[in-house]
């Protein structure tokens, strides 16, 4: 717990994906430091957060059929960091 309290996250120099489930459960409203399409991971990332929206609820999501659309979001999500770190180098 004073783990937890005590934690201060830097800055991310970059963007990110965030992953979110579609159905909203009494555990992910309470768990969002901050509750917004973010969950409060926007004033970390310098380059802002892309929110993909998955079916199912935290649990499910990861589970059979959903999954499915989970990982073909994460591979196009890679896919295009990928692509972006590629055409910066040039």
């Amino acid at each position: 717990m004073t783990a937890e309290h005590t934690y201060q996250p830097g800055t991310l120099d970059g963007a990110a994906t965030l992953f979110r489930a579609e159905e909203e459960t009494a555990i992910t409203r309470w768990t969002a430091f901050d509750v917004d399409e973010r969950h409060g991971w926007g004033r970390f990332v310098r380059d802002g957060v892309h929110v993909e929206r998955c079916p199912g609820n935290h649990a499910s999501m990861c589970a059979e059929p959903h999954v499915q659309v989970l990982a073909a979001k994460l591979r196009a999500s890679l896919d295009r960091a990928s692509r972006s770190g590629e055409t910066s180098m040039d």
